[in-house]
């Protein structure tokens, strides 16, 4: 009975001593911290960058500054009292607009708002959008950008449908400086573009309307392909069953494009006959991967930079004078990670494999050479489980 009343006992002490609690500040202030001076504005593209001086207070904390932007309402921005400067990105207008600059401290109180006019130069987006050119491409279109500040942006191909509604065919990532990309997969028929910029604060650029008619595209016949050895062809195969002829089988499940990692290094080839020439518009690399092993995803002897060349007067002693280098492409790890470590992702990037476009040239190619450069496990033996390309076949 005794060990119950004390149990009692001590709930109802605590119970009287959360009723009394009140929430304060962590750190006691003498009252609002002081504000800052000596203020200066320079204006930048899209941005302004604001500088000061702190005041003597050792409890200040940070500054905040509280203003409008271009129809997203109202925006706080804080800076550390480490600097003496914070930077406002984001704006779409050149319009002028105030700011509040307050010094908050560690009680979290307000200084007495300063208040600052800045007005931004003309943002990065509008020079990336006037900079857009674009052009009638392999099933589809070249867009052409230049993106001085490396700031990231979204790039919008929208196509019409047959009901005349417009929807999102292509959205492209990039924070490149020189932007240069084509959009596939359009039947030839003249179709209504729209092109849009959109950049990391949610901006968005004018809309640029093309009519365009894509050039015809079709998946090279690769049953017209074979191999094509010159004297100088790097590959050594490690088994006898390991013929380049793999590489266009039209199945990654087969045994690749294996070479002798003893017999030779990279970077190695392997020369193709295309049966026809032919104008390239794109292509497609998958490396090695069968259900459930993925060993080499990303990994060992997978080509991570390869080159392709082509000819059309191959020499037989291999000499590379009457070839021209084509594209050359950088497999790239969705995730990142180290080889051996893959992702989800990582997985349906190499069964999808490489895809990439040939600069257009409209010159006609009847031999190729696929060049390894460097593999994913910087191995010599080089795995390639499928080649296919794209573009004109010419009679």
């Amino acid at each position: 009975m005794k060990r119950l009343f004390y149990v009692i006992a001590v709930m109802m002490v605590c119970m009287i001593a959360c009723e009394e609690y009140e929430n304060g500040p962590l750190v006691d202030s003498e009252g609002s911290p002081g504000a800052i001076s000596s203020i200066k504005v320079e204006n930048l593209p899209g941005a302004a960058r604001i500088s000061y001086s702190l005041p003597d207070d050792p409890n200040a904390l940070y500054v905040v500054a509280e203003f409008e932007t271009d129809g997203k309402g109202s925006q706080e921005v804080k800076s550390s009292v480490y600097k003496n400067y914070m930077q406002l990105n984001g704006f779409y207008t050149t319009d002028e607009r105030t700011v509040n600059l307050y010094v908050v401290n560690r009680s979290q109180q307000k200084s007495e708002p300063i208040e600052v006019t800045i007005k931004p130069l003309e943002a990065p987006i509008h020079f990336m959008f006037e900079s857009m050119k674009i052009e009638k491409d392999f099933g589809g279109v070249n867009i052409k950008l230049t993106n001085e500040t490396e700031n990231e942006y979204v790039i919008y191909t929208l196509v019409k449908d047959s009901v005349g509604e417009w929807g999102i065919y292509d959205r492209n990532y990039t924070s490149m400086l020189d932007i240069d990309y084509s959009v596939h997969g359009l039947p030839s028929v003249e179709t209504e573009f729209a092109f849009v910029v959109r950049d990391e604060w949610q901006n968005y650029s004018d809309t640029l309307y093309q009519t365009l008619t894509p050039i015809f595209e079709e998946m090279l016949d690769k049953t017209l392909w074979k191999a094509h050895p010159l004297d100088n062809d790097a590959y050594k195969p490690l088994y006898s069953n390991r013929a380049p002829s793999l590489m266009w089988d039209e199945s990654i499940s087969t045994s690749p494009y294996t070479t002798d990692p003893t017999m030779v290094v990279l970077p190695q080839w392997v020369t193709i006959d295309l049966g026809k020439p032919a104008v390239f518009s794109r292509g497609n690399v998958q490396g090695f991967y069968r259900s459930g092993n993925t060993s080499r995803v990303f990994s060992r002897e997978t080509p991570k930079v390869y080159e392709i060349w082509g000819s059309n007067n191959p020499s037989q002693d291999g000499s590379w004078e009457n070839w021209t280098l084509l594209i050359e492409n950088t497999s790239v790890k969705p995730s990142g990670l180290p080889v051996g470590d893959i992702t989800a992702e990582d997985l349906d990037a190499a069964i999808e494999g490489d895809n990439f476009s040939f600069p257009f040239s409209g010159t006609a190619y009847r031999y190729i050479r696929f060049k390894t450069n460097q593999t994913w496990g910087n191995q010599r033996s080089v795995m390639l489980g499928e080649l296919t390309l794209w573009g004109q076949a010419q009679q």
